[in-house]
């Protein structure tokens, strides 16, 4: 092997390394944004949401009844024989 091509696979082998060292590089700044800044963000704003949050509150047994007249009338309206039913037309 000349010189001249062990001279040009240390440099190719260089530019690909310096190339994995960037892609590595861009690939962690990536992640650390995803994981840890954009989690900071969202808590920032969830501490805020909660500051601004109204201070009524919310009757959970009303709410409970309305669910469970909503689910009763479905049931209700699943149990309906087709075949009773007289023809509109």
């Amino acid at each position: 092997m000349s010189t001249s091509k062990f001279n040009r696979l240390i440099k190719m082998f260089s530019y690909i390394f310096s190339l994995m060292i960037i892609i590595g590089t861009l690939f962690f700044i990536f992640f650390i944004y995803n994981r840890f800044y954009q989690t900071i963000n969202q808590t920032k704003k969830i501490l805020i949401l909660r500051n601004e949050i109204s201070l009524t509150r919310i009757n959970l047994h009303g709410y409970q009844t309305i669910i469970d007249f909503l689910d009763k009338q479905h049931q209700n309206t699943s149990n309906i024989d087709i075949n009773q039913l007289k023809n509109p037309f």
